[in-house]
């Protein structure tokens, strides 16, 4: 399937992907493209699509949270250019179409065009593809400190492969290592998984595992840990059984201890300085929030409220954290307010309860993962998360 296929390809390519556009504050990935090409495919197949909206309840809570913010960015208070509305009204635009992985996905499976086993193969090889490249560039570019003045942080002998990010690449990783433990030959309904527990993982897969995670080890991600563990640790509730949980926690240790912590401040796990980073990070995002606390600033408006707030760093249109905070829950209530944030975790909800094993999995760790980064929001983390939704959803919408 062509479409699979473009999104294996655009994972692993992940923002080394970019069309150049000559606007630092617009930036336009291989996913935007193909999700603009679905939009239009299904506004000519309009009539299709409105009855899967009005079938699927993930579809109208989606739209719900996006007419919030949409009324956020129409309606916001900070003064903002022609050119600002646009430039921030084309991420809303962004968050939208990617909405569109979800219902092509889903149309496709019910079609028996493709099989959710597929859907999990497309995003482990992109997994392990990525792992693979990281330790090219461990090997051959492990210097990002050249990159500082484009925006990049100064990452230097960590992991960062395509995404110039060791937590972003984290969560993928972490996110691969969810999607073959719960692998099956048949199906990714919990069933499945039974069958796969009890016959075992195959060498193979033990190996490739084995390279994701210490690919993830080398990525130095305190946050993407802690989402693995989250993971695990939610896997085992379900499965009432803490055997993995345990060799998970003593491996862990183990590569806490072995990691090799010269050559930069970012391979020292008991820094601190990006600890108070965060907390200095979210003590503003609190600040914009109380002063719109309803609506909040406007969708995706937050580069040019911490401009007029003076909120922001020495190079608020390069850096690349400056349209955020490091936590997606704070940048959806500074951006849409109390109301958008409901929207939002009614989303969440509605989702998480109505799929199946590996994608509840992948939420929790994707939830864990944004208390600490905007990981929520991260194009091919959005992606990711869409595709694995369409496939393991385990309520069917009425037919169509």
């Amino acid at each position: 399937m062509l479409l699979l296929v473009l999104i294996t390809i655009s994972l692993i390519l992940g923002p080394l992907g970019q069309v150049p556009l000559g606007n630092p504050e617009i930036h336009i990935y291989l996913p935007d493209i193909i999700a603009s090409g679905l939009i239009v495919y299904w506004l000519s197949k309009f009539s299709e699509l409105r009855k899967f909206i009005r079938a699927d309840p993930i579809a109208k809570w989606f739209i719900v949270f996006a007419s919030v913010a949409l009324v956020s960015l129409v309606a916001t208070p900070i003064l903002l250019s022609p050119d600002q509305r646009l430039i921030a009204g084309l991420y809303l635009l962004r968050f939208v179409s990617y909405f569109f992985y979800y219902v092509t996905i889903r149309n496709l499976i019910k079609a028996k065009q493709i099989g959710p086993n597929q859907v999990l193969n497309t995003l482990i090889v992109s997994g392990v593809s990525l792992s693979v490249i990281g330790w090219l560039q461990y090997l051959i570019y492990p210097d990002l400190r050249n990159l500082f003045y484009l925006g990049w942080d100064p990452h230097l002998n960590r992991i960062f492969s395509t995404y110039f990010d060791p937590n972003f690449l984290g969560l993928m990783l972490v996110l691969t290592l969810i999607a073959m433990l719960v692998r099956s030959n048949s199906s990714t309904s919990e069933e499945s998984l039974r069958a796969t527990i009890r016959g075992g993982f195959s060498l193979v897969l033990i190996l490739v595992a084995s390279l994701v995670f210490v690919t993830l080890a080398f990525t130095y991600s305190r946050g993407s840990y802690l989402a693995l563990v989250a993971a695990v640790l939610y896997w085992s509730f379900v499965k009432r059984n803490f055997t993995l949980l345990g060799a998970l926690l003593g491996v862990l240790i183990l590569a806490v201890v072995l990691l090799p912590r010269s050559g930069g401040h970012g391979v020292l796990l008991e820094r601190t300085f990006s600890i108070e980073q965060r907390i200095e990070n979210f003590r503003q995002g609190i600040s914009l929030f109380t002063k719109y606390p309803l609506l909040g600033t406007g969708f995706n408006t937050l580069r040019y409220a911490k401009q007029t707030y003076r909120v922001y760093s020495d190079n608020p249109i390069e850096d690349h954290s400056g349209a955020g905070f490091d936590n997606s829950f704070l940048f959806v209530a500074v951006t849409t307010g109390v109301v958008g944030l409901i929207a939002y975790l009614l989303l969440l909800n509605y989702v998480f309860v109505n799929v199946g094993l590996v994608a509840k999995v992948s939420i929790v760790a994707s939830i864990v993962h944004a208390m600490f980064v905007n990981s929520l929001f991260f194009p091919w983390v959005m992606l990711w998360l869409w595709v694995i939704v369409a496939s393991d959803r385990v309520k069917e919408s009425r037919s169509l």
